[in-house]
């Protein structure tokens, strides 16, 4: 199975689970944020945690979206330092915050390292 030429698609799904884990956990903050007009509506902690919450995933969906493109036109895996730079940040993550979806990231990681090595075994 050619799990690599998926690696952007997982991603992208990662950052849907975050957006719904922060829809889920932050809905109050998101009404008030909106029933306050958006504009400089982050006054407290746990409204500055929400706005980044969110954020994070549609940067997730669409980091997905650019490599499953970078995939699609080249037919080449993605270059293994976004394997390793994701494996850093998962690592790190999991040391700060255990309890976190950080874990996600780890196989996604080994993916995308690995995909250039799988893709010549099946050649």
């Amino acid at each position: 199975m050619k799990l690599w030429k998926h690696s952007g698609l997982l991603l992208s799904f990662t950052g849907v689970l975050h957006i719904g884990v922060a829809l889920a956990n932050f809905g109050i903050q998101y009404k008030g944020m909106l029933a306050d007009g958006l504009v400089s509506v982050l006054s407290g902690a746990e409204r500055a945690l929400a706005f980044w919450f969110l954020i994070v995933g549609v940067l997730l969906i669409m980091l997905g979206q650019c490599l499953t493109a970078y995939i699609r036109q080249t037919g080449c895996p993605a270059p293994s330092f976004l394997g390793y730079m994701l494996l850093a940040v998962s690592v790190i993550g999991c040391m700060v915050v255990p309890v976190s979806g950080f874990w996600l990231f780890i196989p996604q990681a080994f993916i995308i390292i690995r995909a250039k090595a799988v893709k010549k075994e099946q050649d």
